[in-house]
């Protein structure tokens, strides 16, 4: 791939610690009396943090003399699996906001600062939106790719049983018909209306997807407000938790299950737990995980805390650098076991199609979370094909619906 004078403002500043997610709402609704001077201080402010902007300084670092990079991923570099991004950060690249992305490259590419000034009001955010559109296909060639489409709920209600769920995205991958989208029955189903009454468009919707983002792995207010920082008051996120929770049963019991296995495991150790499709073993020095694939997670130093009333686990883990005790020594819990599963096996859905992809004569150069993305001849391969090798099921999933789209184009701009 190519590559004030009253000192209000600054208080302002320093007590949001979800400056960007906020402020600009903020002052749009003209929450805050400020002076002209702190407001318009405030908007340079928000229009000068454009952390994507750093990344095409980092991207052109990166870049060979043939102007590729290369080593922007690390092997393994979560516990689950997945792969890490280096560098400049590959899997997080800002999604462009602004409407014509060929234009506002080329905008950005005289290096005119007035031109680009006069085009669009936030110039560093146009700057910032051409971060990814600068990974692009070589000349004579194209990228195409896809994604596994809702693949982390999908997996969490087929490890979990909710065939209710699974049932819905079988339906809405045969049917493609808005109103059978699983996020639109989610929020039926919360607000307790006939299924099919809400469609993409309708306000509801939102409410489902961010419920199945925040409370599938017993998120409550605080993974709430990671997608919606200031919409709906705490009372309302707690009712939505509490109707999320009542349609979703058989998840809610896989995370006190799961939580109960991993203990019985640590303490009777040698013996294999089942818990639904997934089996834990502890073996001493490690709580082994074992996933649908046959792949195992292995959780070092398992040793079970607490009184003769209630226990749980507590396992070393070294994200921040240095081995400590698992959740600052308060022990794993049933959403831990439960994302950690499904992180898993996607991931090990993702390496499979990989192999496949690149079997069948796709090169991937780029490969996000739950997307890859390929280069080849123009005229090589179609959407349609990367599709087919995308959602083809293992032996081991074969009951699970998977979906995906491919796209095609020069840059990757998805």
């Amino acid at each position: 791939m190519f590559v004030g004078s009253d000192g209000s403002g600054s208080r302002l500043l320093e007590s949001q610690p979800l400056l960007r997610a906020q402020l600009p709402r903020q002052l749009a609704k003209g929450e805050y009396e400020l002076s002209p001077l702190i407001r318009r201080a405030l908007e340079l402010r928000l229009g000068g943090a454009q952390a994507a902007v750093k990344k095409i300084d980092a991207l052109l670092a990166r870049a060979g003399d043939d102007d590729r990079v290369r080593g922007a991923f690390r092997y393994h570099g979560a516990g689950t699996g997945r792969w890490a991004g280096e560098g400049f950060q590959p899997q997080n690249l800002k999604r462009p906001l602004v409407e014509n992305i060929d234009a506002a490259v080329s905008a950005v590419s005289t290096g005119d600062y007035a031109h680009v000034c006069s085009l669009y009001p936030k110039p560093l955010s146009v700057v910032g939106d051409c971060a990814r559109a600068m990974i692009c296909a070589a000349p004579g060639k194209v990228l195409i790719g896809a994604d596994f489409s809702s693949i982390e709920s999908r997996v969490l209600a087929w490890v979990a049983g909710e065939q209710w769920k699974l049932d819905a995205y079988r339906r809405f991958d045969a049917t493609h018909d808005p109103r059978d989208e699983p996020y639109c029955e989610t929020a039926c189903r919360i607000f307790r209306v006939p299924s099919g009454s809400y469609t993409k468009d309708s306000p509801e919707r939102s409410v489902g997807k961010t419920c199945d983002l925040a409370f599938g792995f017993m998120g409550g207010i605080n993974a709430w407000r990671k997608f919606e920082p200031d919409r709906f008051s705490d009372e309302e996120v707690k009712t939505f938790n509490a109707e999320w929770r009542a349609t979703h049963p058989a998840i809610k019991r896989f995370w006190y299950n799961i939580d109960r296995a991993a203990l019985t495991a640590v303490r009777e150790r040698g013996r294999v737990i089942h818990c639904g499709p997934v089996a834990f073993k502890s073996t001493g020095a490690f709580l082994l995980l074992k996933l649908l694939s046959g792949r195992k997670l292995s959780y070092p130093q398992p040793r079970a805390v607490g009184d003769a009333e209630r226990q749980h686990v507590v396992f070393a883990d070294n994200a921040a650098g240095q081995f400590k005790d698992c959740r600052s020594g308060q022990g794993a819990y049933g959403g831990l076991w439960v994302e950690n599963i499904v992180s898993g096996i996607a991931r090990d859905l993702l390496a499979e199609a990989m192999l496949r992809i690149e079997a069948a004569g796709y090169p991937i150069v780029l490969h996000v979370h739950d997307e890859i993305v390929a280069e080849v001849p123009e005229g090589f391969g179609s959407s349609d094909d990367f599709s087919k090798l995308m959602t083809r099921k293992p032996a081991w999933a074969l009951d699970l619906p998977i979906a995906a789209k491919a796209w095609t184009g020069s840059r990757y701009i998805k």
